[in-house]
Protein backbone atom coordinates (compact mmCIF):
# COMPACT_ATOMS: atom_id res chain seq x y z
CA UNK A 1 0.00 0.00 0.00
CA UNK A 2 1.13 3.56 -0.65
CA UNK A 3 0.17 6.84 0.87
CA UNK A 4 0.43 9.78 -1.48
CA UNK A 5 0.56 13.18 0.17
CA UNK A 6 2.72 16.25 -0.05
CA UNK A 7 5.79 14.12 0.59
CA UNK A 8 7.17 11.51 -1.82
CA UNK A 9 5.41 8.13 -1.93
CA UNK A 10 6.42 5.94 0.96
CA UNK A 11 5.37 2.26 0.99
CA UNK A 12 4.10 0.84 4.26
CA UNK A 13 5.90 -2.27 5.45
CA UNK A 14 4.04 -5.54 5.88
CA UNK A 15 4.52 -5.32 9.62
CA UNK A 16 2.88 -1.92 9.88
CA UNK A 17 -0.15 -2.25 12.22
CA UNK A 18 -2.30 -0.25 9.81
CA UNK A 19 -1.50 -2.57 6.93
CA UNK A 20 -4.00 -5.32 7.72
CA UNK A 21 -3.52 -7.28 4.53
CA UNK A 22 -0.02 -7.15 3.06
CA UNK A 23 -1.11 -9.30 0.14
CA UNK A 24 -3.33 -6.57 -1.25
CA UNK A 25 -1.91 -3.55 -3.04
CA UNK A 26 -4.00 -0.38 -2.97
CA UNK A 27 -2.77 3.15 -3.52
CA UNK A 28 -4.54 5.31 -0.95
CA UNK A 29 -4.36 9.08 -1.20
CA UNK A 30 -4.27 11.00 2.07
CA UNK A 31 -4.66 14.71 1.42
CA UNK A 32 -3.04 16.49 4.35
CA UNK A 33 -4.34 19.71 5.85
CA UNK A 34 -1.17 21.61 5.01
CA UNK A 35 -1.45 20.84 1.28
CA UNK A 36 -2.85 23.75 -0.72
CA UNK A 37 -6.31 23.27 -2.16
CA UNK A 38 -5.06 23.76 -5.71
CA UNK A 39 -2.53 20.97 -5.16
CA UNK A 40 -5.26 18.65 -3.91
CA UNK A 41 -7.41 19.31 -6.96
CA UNK A 42 -4.40 18.82 -9.24
CA UNK A 43 -3.56 15.47 -7.67
CA UNK A 44 -7.13 14.25 -7.79
CA UNK A 45 -7.48 15.15 -11.46
CA UNK A 46 -4.17 13.41 -12.18
CA UNK A 47 -5.25 10.09 -10.69
CA UNK A 48 -8.81 10.12 -12.09
CA UNK A 49 -7.59 10.93 -15.59
CA UNK A 50 -4.99 8.13 -15.54
CA UNK A 51 -6.44 5.08 -17.34
CA UNK A 52 -4.37 2.80 -15.10
CA UNK A 53 -5.15 4.46 -11.77
CA UNK A 54 -8.63 5.96 -12.10
CA UNK A 55 -10.09 3.38 -9.67
CA UNK A 56 -7.55 4.22 -6.96
CA UNK A 57 -9.21 5.22 -3.65
CA UNK A 58 -8.55 8.84 -2.77
CA UNK A 59 -9.42 10.38 0.59
CA UNK A 60 -9.38 13.80 2.23
CA UNK A 61 -8.40 14.57 5.78
CA UNK A 62 -10.73 17.57 5.90
CA UNK A 63 -13.45 18.75 3.52
CA UNK A 64 -12.49 21.84 1.57
CA UNK A 65 -14.05 22.49 -1.85
CA UNK A 66 -16.95 21.03 -3.79
CA UNK A 67 -14.52 20.03 -6.53
CA UNK A 68 -12.38 17.84 -4.29
CA UNK A 69 -15.51 16.23 -2.82
CA UNK A 70 -16.66 15.27 -6.32
CA UNK A 71 -13.33 13.64 -7.17
CA UNK A 72 -12.45 11.95 -3.88
CA UNK A 73 -13.90 9.06 -1.90
CA UNK A 74 -14.75 11.26 1.07
CA UNK A 75 -13.10 12.30 4.30
CA UNK A 76 -11.32 10.06 6.81
CA UNK A 77 -10.37 10.69 10.40
CA UNK A 78 -6.96 9.10 9.99
CA UNK A 79 -4.79 6.65 8.10
CA UNK A 80 -6.37 3.61 9.82
CA UNK A 81 -9.84 4.51 8.53
CA UNK A 82 -8.38 5.20 5.09
CA UNK A 83 -7.00 1.65 4.88
CA UNK A 84 -10.28 0.09 5.99
CA UNK A 85 -12.33 2.04 3.46
CA UNK A 86 -9.76 1.52 0.73
CA UNK A 87 -9.90 -2.23 1.32
CA UNK A 88 -13.68 -2.22 0.76
CA UNK A 89 -13.22 -0.43 -2.57
CA UNK A 90 -10.38 -2.72 -3.54
CA UNK A 91 -12.52 -5.79 -2.97
CA UNK A 92 -15.08 -4.41 -5.37
CA UNK A 93 -12.38 -3.57 -7.89
CA UNK A 94 -11.06 -7.13 -7.57
CA UNK A 95 -14.55 -8.49 -8.32
CA UNK A 96 -14.15 -7.15 -11.87
CA UNK A 97 -10.87 -9.00 -12.42
CA UNK A 98 -12.58 -11.52 -14.71
CA UNK A 99 -14.31 -8.86 -16.80
CA UNK A 100 -12.99 -7.26 -19.94
CA UNK A 101 -11.00 -4.08 -19.25
CA UNK A 102 -12.88 -0.84 -19.96
CA UNK A 103 -12.07 0.50 -23.41
CA UNK A 104 -13.49 4.00 -23.38
CA UNK A 105 -14.51 6.84 -21.10
CA UNK A 106 -18.07 5.61 -20.57
CA UNK A 107 -16.93 2.15 -19.50
CA UNK A 108 -14.37 3.65 -17.10
CA UNK A 109 -17.05 5.86 -15.59
CA UNK A 110 -19.44 2.93 -15.13
CA UNK A 111 -16.68 0.81 -13.62
CA UNK A 112 -15.78 3.63 -11.23
CA UNK A 113 -19.38 4.06 -10.05
CA UNK A 114 -19.93 0.30 -9.76
CA UNK A 115 -16.98 -0.07 -7.40
CA UNK A 116 -18.35 2.69 -5.16
CA UNK A 117 -22.02 2.00 -4.27
CA UNK A 118 -23.72 5.19 -3.23
CA UNK A 119 -21.27 7.42 -5.10
CA UNK A 120 -23.06 10.20 -6.95
CA UNK A 121 -22.14 12.35 -9.93
CA UNK A 122 -22.38 15.80 -8.40
CA UNK A 123 -22.19 19.08 -10.31
CA UNK A 124 -20.45 22.24 -9.17
CA UNK A 125 -21.23 25.83 -10.16
CA UNK A 126 -18.52 27.41 -12.31
CA UNK A 127 -19.05 30.80 -13.93
CA UNK A 128 -16.14 30.14 -16.31
CA UNK A 129 -17.87 27.10 -17.78
CA UNK A 130 -20.16 27.88 -20.77
CA UNK A 131 -22.92 25.81 -19.13
CA UNK A 132 -22.48 27.39 -15.65
CA UNK A 133 -22.32 23.91 -14.08
CA UNK A 134 -19.89 21.09 -14.67
CA UNK A 135 -19.22 17.59 -13.35
CA UNK A 136 -15.58 17.30 -12.20
CA UNK A 137 -15.51 13.49 -12.43
CA UNK A 138 -16.67 13.60 -16.04
CA UNK A 139 -14.08 16.26 -16.82
CA UNK A 140 -11.35 14.07 -15.34
CA UNK A 141 -12.36 10.87 -17.15
CA UNK A 142 -13.16 12.18 -20.61
CA UNK A 143 -10.52 12.25 -23.33
CA UNK A 144 -12.57 13.41 -26.32
CA UNK A 145 -13.78 16.78 -27.55
CA UNK A 146 -17.45 16.26 -26.69
CA UNK A 147 -18.37 18.33 -23.65
CA UNK A 148 -19.48 16.73 -20.39
CA UNK A 149 -23.09 17.84 -20.77
CA UNK A 150 -23.42 16.05 -24.10
CA UNK A 151 -21.79 12.97 -22.59
CA UNK A 152 -24.23 13.09 -19.68
CA UNK A 153 -27.19 13.23 -22.07
CA UNK A 154 -25.83 10.19 -23.92
CA UNK A 155 -25.56 8.25 -20.64
CA UNK A 156 -29.15 9.18 -19.79
CA UNK A 157 -30.45 8.02 -23.16
CA UNK A 158 -28.81 4.63 -22.68
CA UNK A 159 -30.30 4.51 -19.15
CA UNK A 160 -26.90 3.93 -17.53
CA UNK A 161 -27.57 6.64 -14.93
CA UNK A 162 -30.67 7.81 -13.08
CA UNK A 163 -31.55 10.83 -10.90
CA UNK A 164 -30.18 10.62 -7.37
CA UNK A 165 -32.24 13.40 -5.82
CA UNK A 166 -34.12 16.62 -6.39
CA UNK A 167 -33.31 19.19 -9.04
CA UNK A 168 -30.44 21.43 -7.89
CA UNK A 169 -30.97 24.24 -10.37
CA UNK A 170 -32.63 25.03 -13.68
CA UNK A 171 -30.60 26.88 -16.31
CA UNK A 172 -31.39 28.34 -19.70
CA UNK A 173 -29.16 27.80 -22.71
CA UNK A 174 -28.71 29.68 -25.95
CA UNK A 175 -30.40 27.80 -28.79
CA UNK A 176 -27.47 28.49 -31.09
CA UNK A 177 -24.39 27.62 -29.01
CA UNK A 178 -25.87 26.15 -25.77
CA UNK A 179 -24.09 28.74 -23.62
CA UNK A 180 -25.74 29.87 -20.38
CA UNK A 181 -23.91 33.20 -20.39
CA UNK A 182 -26.91 35.33 -21.31
CA UNK A 183 -27.75 38.99 -20.84
CA UNK A 184 -31.39 40.01 -20.52
CA UNK A 185 -32.12 43.49 -21.92
CA UNK A 186 -35.23 45.72 -21.95
CA UNK A 187 -36.31 46.87 -25.42
CA UNK A 188 -39.02 49.02 -26.89
CA UNK A 189 -41.98 46.76 -27.79
CA UNK A 190 -42.74 48.89 -30.87
CA UNK A 191 -39.34 49.26 -32.55
CA UNK A 192 -37.06 46.98 -30.43
CA UNK A 193 -34.79 49.90 -29.69
CA UNK A 194 -32.54 49.84 -26.68
CA UNK A 195 -32.94 53.62 -26.25
CA UNK A 196 -35.67 53.60 -23.60
CA UNK A 197 -35.90 55.60 -20.41
CA UNK A 198 -38.03 55.40 -17.31
CA UNK A 199 -40.06 58.35 -16.03
CA UNK A 200 -43.33 58.91 -14.10
CA UNK A 201 -46.43 59.42 -16.32
CA UNK A 202 -49.68 61.25 -15.49
CA UNK A 203 -53.20 60.67 -16.79
CA UNK A 204 -55.58 63.63 -17.10
CA UNK A 205 -59.20 62.70 -16.17
CA UNK A 206 -60.59 65.61 -18.20
CA UNK A 207 -59.37 64.63 -21.67
CA UNK A 208 -57.58 61.33 -21.06
CA UNK A 209 -54.22 62.69 -22.12
CA UNK A 210 -51.21 60.63 -20.95
CA UNK A 211 -47.66 61.96 -20.97
CA UNK A 212 -44.56 62.29 -18.83
CA UNK A 213 -45.03 64.17 -15.61
CA UNK A 214 -42.64 66.93 -16.64
CA UNK A 215 -44.94 67.95 -19.52
CA UNK A 216 -47.72 68.73 -16.97
CA UNK A 217 -45.53 71.12 -14.98
CA UNK A 218 -45.95 74.89 -15.64
CA UNK A 219 -45.40 78.24 -13.99
CA UNK A 220 -48.87 78.21 -12.50
CA UNK A 221 -48.62 74.72 -11.16
CA UNK A 222 -49.65 71.37 -12.58
CA UNK A 223 -52.00 71.50 -15.57
CA UNK A 224 -52.86 69.37 -18.61
CA UNK A 225 -50.92 70.52 -21.70
CA UNK A 226 -53.76 69.37 -23.96
CA UNK A 227 -56.97 70.70 -22.32
CA UNK A 228 -55.33 73.23 -19.91
CA UNK A 229 -57.28 71.81 -16.97
CA UNK A 230 -55.72 72.58 -13.58
CA UNK A 231 -54.75 69.36 -11.86
CA UNK A 232 -54.93 69.88 -8.11
CA UNK A 233 -56.02 66.59 -6.54
CA UNK A 234 -54.68 63.17 -7.45
CA UNK A 235 -57.50 60.66 -7.81
CA UNK A 236 -59.98 63.44 -8.67
CA UNK A 237 -58.31 65.51 -11.40
CA UNK A 238 -55.61 63.04 -12.46
CA UNK A 239 -53.77 59.91 -11.48
CA UNK A 240 -50.47 58.24 -12.22
CA UNK A 241 -50.57 56.28 -15.47
CA UNK A 242 -49.42 52.68 -15.83
CA UNK A 243 -46.92 53.72 -18.45
CA UNK A 244 -43.47 54.48 -17.06
CA UNK A 245 -41.24 53.83 -20.10
CA UNK A 246 -40.68 55.93 -23.19
CA UNK A 247 -38.64 55.29 -26.33
CA UNK A 248 -36.51 58.13 -27.66
CA UNK A 249 -36.42 56.59 -31.15
CA UNK A 250 -40.13 56.20 -31.84
CA UNK A 251 -41.61 58.34 -28.98
CA UNK A 252 -43.90 55.50 -27.84
CA UNK A 253 -44.74 55.22 -24.15
CA UNK A 254 -45.41 51.83 -22.57
CA UNK A 255 -45.65 50.11 -19.24
CA UNK A 256 -43.86 46.82 -19.94
CA UNK A 257 -40.74 46.63 -22.12
CA UNK A 258 -39.96 43.69 -24.35
CA UNK A 259 -37.37 41.37 -22.79
CA UNK A 260 -34.74 39.84 -25.05
CA UNK A 261 -32.00 37.34 -24.20
CA UNK A 262 -28.65 38.07 -25.80
CA UNK A 263 -25.97 35.40 -25.76
CA UNK A 264 -22.62 36.78 -24.63
CA UNK A 265 -20.86 33.97 -26.46
CA UNK A 266 -22.32 34.08 -29.98
CA UNK A 267 -24.35 37.36 -29.83
CA UNK A 268 -27.55 35.53 -30.80
CA UNK A 269 -30.73 37.29 -29.61
CA UNK A 270 -34.01 35.53 -28.92
CA UNK A 271 -37.13 35.55 -26.79
CA UNK A 272 -36.45 34.10 -23.31
CA UNK A 273 -39.43 31.78 -23.82
CA UNK A 274 -37.54 30.15 -26.70
CA UNK A 275 -34.38 29.34 -24.73
CA UNK A 276 -33.52 25.72 -24.04
CA UNK A 277 -34.24 24.89 -20.40
CA UNK A 278 -32.34 22.10 -18.64
CA UNK A 279 -32.40 20.79 -15.10
CA UNK A 280 -29.16 20.45 -13.15
CA UNK A 281 -29.16 17.48 -10.80
CA UNK A 282 -27.12 14.74 -9.17
CA UNK A 283 -26.93 11.32 -10.84
CA UNK A 284 -26.22 7.77 -9.74
CA UNK A 285 -25.56 4.44 -11.44
CA UNK A 286 -28.69 2.61 -12.59
CA UNK A 287 -29.28 -1.13 -12.69
CA UNK A 288 -28.60 -1.11 -16.42
CA UNK A 289 -25.40 0.81 -15.69
CA UNK A 290 -24.26 -1.86 -13.23
CA UNK A 291 -24.79 -4.53 -15.88
CA UNK A 292 -22.91 -2.45 -18.44
CA UNK A 293 -20.04 -2.01 -15.96
CA UNK A 294 -19.50 -5.78 -16.02
CA UNK A 295 -20.37 -6.56 -19.61
CA UNK A 296 -18.95 -3.41 -21.11
CA UNK A 297 -21.14 -0.53 -22.28
CA UNK A 298 -20.55 -1.52 -25.89
CA UNK A 299 -22.18 -4.94 -25.27
CA UNK A 300 -25.49 -3.48 -24.15
CA UNK A 301 -26.38 -2.06 -27.56
CA UNK A 302 -29.44 -3.54 -29.24
CA UNK A 303 -27.38 -4.99 -32.09
CA UNK A 304 -24.97 -6.89 -29.85
CA UNK A 305 -24.90 -10.64 -30.28
CA UNK A 306 -26.43 -12.93 -27.66
CA UNK A 307 -23.87 -14.46 -25.33
CA UNK A 308 -24.10 -16.92 -22.43
CA UNK A 309 -23.93 -13.91 -20.08
CA UNK A 310 -26.28 -11.11 -21.07
CA UNK A 311 -27.48 -7.80 -19.69
CA UNK A 312 -30.77 -7.41 -17.84
CA UNK A 313 -32.38 -5.83 -20.90
CA UNK A 314 -31.32 -8.69 -23.14
CA UNK A 315 -32.49 -11.23 -20.57
CA UNK A 316 -35.95 -9.61 -20.40
CA UNK A 317 -36.12 -9.62 -24.22
CA UNK A 318 -35.22 -13.32 -24.21
CA UNK A 319 -38.03 -14.09 -21.76
CA UNK A 320 -40.49 -12.08 -23.88
CA UNK A 321 -39.42 -14.02 -27.00
CA UNK A 322 -39.86 -17.35 -25.19
CA UNK A 323 -43.35 -16.32 -24.02
CA UNK A 324 -44.41 -15.37 -27.55
CA UNK A 325 -43.04 -18.63 -28.92
CA UNK A 326 -44.92 -20.63 -26.29
CA UNK A 327 -48.19 -18.89 -27.14
CA UNK A 328 -47.90 -20.26 -30.68
CA UNK A 329 -46.23 -23.58 -29.95
CA UNK A 330 -47.65 -25.02 -26.74
CA UNK A 331 -45.01 -27.75 -26.57
CA UNK A 332 -42.30 -25.15 -25.94
CA UNK A 333 -41.24 -25.13 -22.28
CA UNK A 334 -38.71 -23.11 -20.34
CA UNK A 335 -37.81 -22.24 -16.79
CA UNK A 336 -36.42 -19.24 -14.92
CA UNK A 337 -34.24 -19.19 -11.83
CA UNK A 338 -33.21 -16.31 -9.61
CA UNK A 339 -30.25 -17.06 -7.35
CA UNK A 340 -29.65 -14.72 -4.41
CA UNK A 341 -26.89 -14.75 -1.81
CA UNK A 342 -27.44 -13.15 1.58
CA UNK A 343 -25.42 -13.12 4.78
CA UNK A 344 -26.52 -15.22 7.69
CA UNK A 345 -25.59 -12.35 9.99
CA UNK A 346 -26.50 -8.69 9.23
CA UNK A 347 -23.07 -7.42 10.27
CA UNK A 348 -21.45 -9.49 7.50
CA UNK A 349 -23.65 -8.05 4.78
CA UNK A 350 -21.16 -5.45 3.53
CA UNK A 351 -17.47 -6.17 2.91
CA UNK A 352 -17.34 -9.91 3.60
CA UNK A 353 -20.24 -10.86 1.38
CA UNK A 354 -18.92 -9.00 -1.64
CA UNK A 355 -15.96 -11.32 -2.08
CA UNK A 356 -18.05 -14.43 -1.49
CA UNK A 357 -20.83 -13.21 -3.77
CA UNK A 358 -18.44 -12.74 -6.69
CA UNK A 359 -16.84 -16.15 -6.13
CA UNK A 360 -20.28 -17.73 -6.04
CA UNK A 361 -21.37 -15.92 -9.21
CA UNK A 362 -18.32 -17.28 -11.00
CA UNK A 363 -19.11 -20.83 -9.86
CA UNK A 364 -22.68 -20.48 -11.14
CA UNK A 365 -21.48 -19.34 -14.56
CA UNK A 366 -19.09 -22.27 -14.74
CA UNK A 367 -21.81 -24.73 -13.74
CA UNK A 368 -24.60 -23.79 -16.16
CA UNK A 369 -24.84 -25.73 -19.42
CA UNK A 370 -24.08 -24.14 -22.76
CA UNK A 371 -27.78 -23.95 -23.62
CA UNK A 372 -28.62 -22.03 -20.44
CA UNK A 373 -28.33 -18.25 -20.41
CA UNK A 374 -27.15 -16.28 -17.40
CA UNK A 375 -28.40 -12.74 -16.82
CA UNK A 376 -26.12 -10.23 -15.17
CA UNK A 377 -28.67 -9.35 -12.46
CA UNK A 378 -27.15 -7.31 -9.62
CA UNK A 379 -24.54 -7.72 -6.90
CA UNK A 380 -27.04 -9.80 -4.94
CA UNK A 381 -28.80 -11.83 -7.65
CA UNK A 382 -28.20 -13.97 -10.74
CA UNK A 383 -30.84 -14.78 -13.36
CA UNK A 384 -30.80 -18.05 -15.34
CA UNK A 385 -32.91 -18.99 -18.38
CA UNK A 386 -33.33 -22.73 -18.98
CA UNK A 387 -34.77 -23.49 -22.45
CA UNK A 388 -36.62 -26.77 -23.20
CA UNK A 389 -36.93 -27.56 -19.49
CA UNK A 390 -39.81 -29.43 -17.91
CA UNK A 391 -40.62 -28.98 -14.20
CA UNK A 392 -38.48 -32.00 -13.24
CA UNK A 393 -35.38 -30.78 -15.08
CA UNK A 394 -35.87 -27.28 -13.64
CA UNK A 395 -35.89 -28.78 -10.15
CA UNK A 396 -32.68 -30.62 -11.01
CA UNK A 397 -31.00 -27.36 -12.03
CA UNK A 398 -32.22 -25.78 -8.81
CA UNK A 399 -30.57 -28.52 -6.72
CA UNK A 400 -27.37 -28.24 -8.74
CA UNK A 401 -27.14 -24.48 -8.10
CA UNK A 402 -28.04 -24.76 -4.42
CA UNK A 403 -25.28 -27.35 -3.93
CA UNK A 404 -22.70 -24.76 -4.96
CA UNK A 405 -23.23 -22.86 -1.73
CA UNK A 406 -21.48 -25.41 0.44
CA UNK A 407 -18.50 -25.73 -1.90
CA UNK A 408 -17.98 -21.99 -2.19
CA UNK A 409 -18.51 -21.46 1.54
CA UNK A 410 -15.48 -23.52 2.59
CA UNK A 411 -13.28 -20.49 3.28
CA UNK A 412 -16.11 -18.29 4.42
CA UNK A 413 -15.77 -16.46 7.74
CA UNK A 414 -19.49 -16.58 8.53
CA UNK A 415 -22.71 -18.30 7.45
CA UNK A 416 -24.48 -17.49 4.19
CA UNK A 417 -27.90 -18.25 2.76
CA UNK A 418 -28.48 -19.34 -0.82
CA UNK A 419 -31.96 -18.57 -2.18
CA UNK A 420 -32.94 -20.23 -5.46
CA UNK A 421 -36.36 -19.13 -6.74
CA UNK A 422 -37.87 -20.77 -9.80
CA UNK A 423 -40.86 -20.46 -12.09
CA UNK A 424 -41.81 -22.75 -14.98
CA UNK A 425 -43.49 -21.62 -18.18
CA UNK A 426 -46.55 -23.73 -17.23
CA UNK A 427 -47.09 -21.38 -14.27
CA UNK A 428 -46.78 -18.10 -16.21
CA UNK A 429 -50.19 -16.65 -17.21
CA UNK A 430 -50.60 -15.93 -20.91
CA UNK A 431 -49.78 -12.34 -21.80
CA UNK A 432 -47.87 -11.69 -18.57
CA UNK A 433 -45.30 -8.92 -19.00
CA UNK A 434 -41.72 -10.27 -18.78
CA UNK A 435 -40.73 -7.61 -16.24
CA UNK A 436 -43.55 -8.80 -13.97
CA UNK A 437 -42.42 -12.40 -14.39
CA UNK A 438 -38.85 -11.52 -13.40
CA UNK A 439 -40.07 -9.45 -10.48
CA UNK A 440 -42.17 -12.39 -9.28
CA UNK A 441 -39.33 -14.92 -9.46
CA UNK A 442 -37.04 -12.47 -7.67
CA UNK A 443 -39.46 -11.83 -4.81
CA UNK A 444 -40.49 -15.42 -4.21
CA UNK A 445 -40.03 -16.62 -0.65
CA UNK A 446 -37.75 -19.64 -0.37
Amino acid sequence: MHVVDDAPNAPLRAGDPTNRDAGRVVETFAMLDDVEVSRRVEKLYAVRSDVNRFLTPAFLCTPDTDETRCLSDGCVSGIAEAYVRADVIERRVASFSGCEPPLDESERLLRFLATRPGFELRPIRDWKDPHSYRYPLLDALREFEMDSRTWLVALQKRQFIEPAGDVIDRVRHCRACASTHLNYVDLCPACSSLQITTAPFLHCFGCGYVAEERSFEGLGGRSCPKCSRILRHIGIDYDRALQNFSCSDCNVSFSDPKIAARCLNCSRECDPANLNVRDVRTWKLSRAGRSAARLGARLTKADSSLRSIVSDRQFADLVAWAQRTRQRYKEVQFGLLCVRVTAGEPKLEAELDLEFSNAFRQRVRETVRGSEVVGEGSDESILIFCPHSNPASLASVRQRIAALGGATDANRAGPVKIHVNTIHSNDIPAGEHPEDVLDYVFRQQT
